[in-house]
């Protein structure tokens, strides 16, 4: 009994790990329906925003803070502040 309650667990854990990597390859959706998120980042020394646009708010927000610091001095630190990210 204790041999088949451990297999039975075992079997439980595979198909969980299985179907939450699954979940993540679909389109982004909220209660909004599917779409992008679009992130800003501004530049204060020019005003100037960059965007950037992913399906994951995270890589959103990576992608416009490295545009934003590539339109930098190297030494400014301060230039690039987070604006917004927008679900569309």
């Amino acid at each position: 009994m204790k041999i088949q309650w451990i297999v039975n667990v075992l079997i439980a854990m595979v198909g969980l790990i299985a179907i939450t990597s699954w979940a993540d390859d679909g389109l982004t959706t909220s209660h909004y329906g599917s779409g992008e998120y679009h992130c800003y980042y501004l530049n204060v020394r020019t005003n100037q925003f960059h965007e950037g646009v992913a399906s994951k708010k995270e890589k959103a927000m990576q992608q416009a803070e490295k545009a934003c610091r590539s339109s930098i001095k190297k030494d400014d630190s301060t230039a690039c502040e987070f604006a917004a990210c927008r679900f569309k």
